[in-house]
């Protein structure tokens, strides 16, 4: 998974959580403002899955994670 996302700058948060949390949205169907208090806020999580949509990296992410 570290390949498919290369460090760029630091980071705020760290991705792990971010994939954790979109998984969480994908399973239960959750609202991305009803995000617990243990992932990022969700306008991070967003950002990160919006940005990796649009670079046609998430269907490998989602398989990496599978």
């Amino acid at each position: 998974m570290a390949a498919l996302l290369p460090i760029q700058r630091k980071r705020r948060h760290y991705l792990r959580l971010a994939v954790d949390a979109l998984r969480t949205i994908c399973r239960t169907g959750c609202q991305w403002r009803c995000l617990h208090g243990n992932f990022p806020p969700w306008s991070a999580v967003y950002y990160y899955f919006r940005r990796w949509q649009l670079s046609e990296r998430w269907p490998c992410l989602t398989d990496a994670v599978n």
